[in-house]
C-alpha cells in the first residue's frame, strides 16, 4: 500500500509502516501470568503476532495483503469509532499477549489489530479499549541459564524447562493470576534413569561450575549426570 493510500485512509503514514511483524514465541521459563477479560492495550506496543502467516512481513504489507483486509478497511471506512468506542467487551473478540512489556496478537484480530495501530497512531490516546489481554512476566535467569547450559552440556544430555503452577488467583471477577515455580531438568541419555532438576541456585552454584571444571565434570558431585 502506497503513502498516499495510507493517507488517505489515516491522514498520516506511521513511523512503523515499514517494520516487520514479529512472532510471538513461548517463553520456557514463566514467572507469572495475569489474564484480564476487558482490558485496554496501547496499539503503540504492540510489535507482532501469534498468526504464523504474518510474521516477516511489515505492518503496511499486512495491511496491503492480510487475508481479511480489505473487508476490515472497508468497515473501518464506515465505522471508525469501532476503534475509539469504550465498550467493555469488542465484538467479534480481540486478544493479545505481552511478554515483559512487548505486545502480540495472541489469537483473533491481527487484521483489526493493524488498522488500529495505524489509525490511533495519529489519534490523542493509542489504547483500544475492551480487548482480552494476557499478560507474561519470564524469568530471565533461568533463560539464560538454560541456553548457557545446552552449549556446555555434553552431547549425551539434554535440558528441558519446566514451569509449574504454584499458586493462581481467579476469585475476581474478570481477570486472574497465577504464580510459577521454574526448573531445569538434565537427563543423561546415555544412562538411563540418571536425571536431576535444578533450581537457579544450583544451576549457578554447582552444575555450570562443574561443566566448566573438566576435573569436577569427570570426579565431582555431578559426575554420574554428566559423563
Amino acid at each position: 500500500m502506497t503513502d498516499e493510500q495510507i493517507k488517505e485512509l489515516f491522514d498520516t503514514v506511521p513511523a512503523f509502516a515499514d517494520s516487520c511483524i514479529e512472532s510471538l514465541r513461548p517463553a520456557p521459563f514463566i514467572r507469572s501470568i495475569s489474564r484480564c477479560w476487558s482490558a485496554s492495550v496501547n496499539t503503540g506496543l504492540i510489535c507482532g503476532t501469534a498468526n504464523p502467516n504474518y510474521p516477516g512481513m511489515t505492518w503496511r504489507e499486512l495491511l496491503d495483503k492480510g487475508e481479511k483486509m480489505r473487508k476490515n478497511i472497508r468497515l473501518f471506512t464506515v465505522n471508525p469509532e469501532y476503534y475509539l468506542n469504550l465498550e467493555q467487551f469488542r465484538a467479534p473478540f480481540m486478544s493479545f499477549c505481552f511478554h515483559d512489556g512487548k505486545g502480540y496478537v495472541a489469537e483473533d484480530g491481527c487484521h483489526r489489530a493493524c488498522i488500529a495501530k495505524f489509525f490511533l497512531y495519529s489519534q490523542p490516546s493509542p489504547f483500544l479499549h475492551g480487548v482480552h489481554l494476557t499478560e507474561v512476566q519470564t524469568d530471565a535467569r533461568m533463560t539464560n541459564l538454560f541456553y548457557r547450559l545446552k552449549k556446555l552440556l555434553p552431547v549425551w544430555c539434554a535440558a528441558f524447562p519446566n514451569s509449574q503452577e504454584v499458586t493462581r488467583n481467579d476469585d475476581a471477577k474478570g481477570w486472574s493470576m497465577s504464580f510459577y515455580g521454574n526448573t531445569l531438568r538434565i537427563e543423561n541419555h546415555r544412562r538411563k534413569g540418571f536425571n536431576a532438576d535444578f533450581q537457579a541456585e544450583e544451576l549457578e552454584g554447582g552444575l555450570l561450575p562443574a561443566l566448566l571444571s573438566p576435573f569436577k565434570r569427570r570426579f565431582g558431585t555431578y559426575r554420574n549426570l554428566l559423563n
